[in-house]
């Protein structure tokens, strides 16, 4: 055996972990070092079509939770001044029972990113832009780490006999840890969103938390236990078709795009499998989001004691009726800015406290 033999058998002895995507850009590596050293490919190569049979590994349920959450809470930390101008895009031109409507933008007619960004910065500072961050931090832990748990632990349940789950079983694991994770995280969210908002209101109109803790234990003392959990049905919808886009498509699209070596690199193929599923999950869920922003900051109207919106649905209907449906995905453009980054620091960092927490 040659030395650039030598080379090529020891190279062929893949490292962890063993993704389906990693293993293909692999194999297609070996094939050129196989060609470069003047060796042949066989004349069959059989290629595996649609969608892969992802092999489930079994996860501890904690270390899968911490992994989550921290990963999370670095990510949320990095893109949480992009939420913040999310936020106030999409509540431009809620009638939101506080009597001053979205008199913080109104002055320039336009809810571009690029236009509030500038609007906040020079009214409230950059410190503006850090509005609700100790709740974004709550809630990144108790909402992703939640959904972590539940996903790892919901994929060993619906395996099917050779350990192997489907694409399609994948999306089924997502939609369900979604929904558990945002019924875990729904009081942090709501909190987050309210000081997030907070400095588009004149000073007499403002909740004033202080801090996350702070916000929590306001609601629960001034408003009771059940607003914690007002919104939950757009919180939840949100969070299914998110998670489902986060997990499932975010692994096919690894695989995919290293199964026809358009991006077979691996930090290049993590990041553009993120875009393929910030896209997806943004265009999906954006309605809910806006629905679900404007749940969580309306209060009752002064004049009839009645609230803004009765629900979900009421709230994207009345929406779209009176400021049109692209309003629905007013914010769009921050959403996907912001889920690039945060998947791409998200699962990055999963991944390594994974190997870390040897999980």
């Amino acid at each position: 055996m040659n030395d650039r033999s030598k080379a090529i058998h020891v190279f062929s002895s893949p490292p962890p972990p063993h993704s389906d995507g990693e293993l293909h850009a692999y194999i297609h590596h070996l094939e050129n070092e196989l060609l470069a050293a003047g060796g042949t490919l066989p004349a069959y190569r059989p290629i595996i079509l649609g969608p892969f049979a992802e092999k489930v590994k079994p996860k501890v349920a904690w270390k899968s939770f911490v992994a989550g959450a921290v990963a999370a809470m670095i990510g949320g930390s990095v893109t949480h001044p992009i939420d913040v101008i999310k936020v106030r895009q999409q509540l431009f031109g809620m009638k939101d029972g506080f009597g001053v409507g979205s008199s913080w933008v109104a002055r320039l007619r336009t809810t571009s990113f690029f236009g509030v960004s500038l609007t906040l910065v020079k009214e409230e500072g950059v410190a503006g832009l850090f509005q609700g961050v100790t709740a974004g931090m709550l809630r990144q832990a108790a909402f992703v780490g939640t959904k972590f748990v539940l996903y790892e632990q919901m994929k060993q349940m619906a395996m099917d006999n050779n350990g192997q789950l489907s694409f399609g079983a994948r999306i089924v694991c997502g939609l369900g840890a979604g929904i558990g994770g945002a019924m875990i995280g729904n009081p942090f969210d709501l909190a987050m969103v309210r000081m997030q908002a907070d400095g588009k209101l004149p000073e007499h109109a403002r909740r004033g938390y202080k801090n996350g803790f702070e916000a929590i234990t306001r609601i629960v003392q001034e408003e009771g236990y059940g607003t914690l959990w007002r919104g939950c049905e757009a919180t939840v919808a949100r969070g299914s078709i998110i998670t489902a886009s986060q997990f499932a498509i975010y692994d096919q699209a690894k695989y995919e795009l290293a199964r026809f070596n358009i991006v077979s690199d691996g930090p290049a193929n993590s990041l553009s499998a993120s875009f393929i599923a910030s896209l997806a999950a943004g265009v999906a869920s954006n309605p809910f989001d806006v629905a679900k922003s404007r749940l969580f900051h309306m209060k009752r109207r002064k004049k009839d004691g009645k609230w803004p919106y009765k629900g979900m649905v009421d709230c994207m209907v009345t929406t779209a009726r009176q400021e049109g449906v692209v309003a629905l995905w007013r914010g769009l453009g921050a959403c996907i800015g912001r889920q690039l980054p945060l998947n791409a620091v998200r699962f990055m960092m999963m991944e390594k406290l994974t190997v870390l927490l040897n999980n």
